[in-house]
């Protein structure tokens, strides 16, 4: 066990509550078998245990029994107060935060779920779907609303529409063939503005297409992570861009 097990169980106040696991704590006789190492190749029936930690944020993957997930997250603590100790008496008379972050356990950050959003995408394991939260979704129709129809951007402006168009990419599987006109637009400015010419205003109206569509239904991950292909042909030189159509 772990003193913020019952805290990290806290179930979030959001409409997708029933996908989220309740706590309940563990008996001496609710054993689970002991994780695999870390290099042992685990067999496809042998349920998922996987943690990985991306700057300052920590991601579970889990199955298996209310038990053995409970398990799971309490490892994953003990292995934060290994490496960045929880507080002392000395560290609470100084104001030291504490390493885990008991605002975020409380808002429902640690809580098992089928569905939960990880950093900036919300991911539904049961749907298999990968989707921009709606803040993002608008955010993303904004900035493209912003530039429609204009013949010249502030240089600045364009630089941080290429960012955000960047970062939400992976939820758009035909975006990343819409970047060549978009970047091509930088040799043309004058240092302040960027000109943004017929083809450069056409790749913007095909982002826009996709924020809209993406703002309709979530991106299936086989979409970002194709299987083995259903037919094999001959094909040009260009990357996977817009898809196309099979004759």
């Amino acid at each position: 066990s772990h003193p913020m097990e019952a805290t990290a169980a806290t179930i979030p106040a959001t409409p997708d509550a029933p996908s989220h696991l309740p706590f309940a704590p563990l008996s001496a006789v609710a054993r689970v078998p002991a994780l695999p190492p870390r290099r042992q190749v685990m067999p496809a029936s042998q349920p998922l245990a996987y943690a990985d930690v991306y700057v300052d944020d920590e991601i579970a993957l889990g199955q298996g029994s209310p038990a053995r997930l409970h398990r799971l997250r309490n490892i994953l603590l003990h292995v934060n107060d290994a490496i960045l100790r929880p507080n002392d008496a000395v560290d609470i008379l100084h104001a030291r935060s504490e390493p885990i972050s008991e605002k975020k356990l409380l808002k429902g950050d640690g809580n098992w779920s089928t569905r939960k959003t990880i950093l900036g995408w919300l991911l539904d394991t049961t749907t298999r779907t990968l989707s921009l939260p709606p803040h993002r979704a608008q955010r993303l129709l904004e900035i493209l609303l912003a530039v429609q129809g204009r013949h010249r951007v502030a240089t600045r402006h364009w630089h941080r529409l290429l960012g955000e168009l960047r970062s939400m990419c992976l939820a758009l599987p035909g975006g990343r063939g819409l970047f060549s006109h978009l970047q091509c637009a930088l040799r043309t400015n004058d240092r302040r503005r960027v000109r943004l010419n017929p083809a450069v205003r056409a790749a913007l109206a095909d982002w826009l297409s996709l924020a809209r569509s993406v703002a309709s239904r979530p991106t299936y991950l086989h979409e970002l992570f194709p299987g083995p292909a259903t037919f094999v042909g001959a094909h040009d030189a260009a990357k996977s861009g817009m898809g196309g159509v099979w004759f």
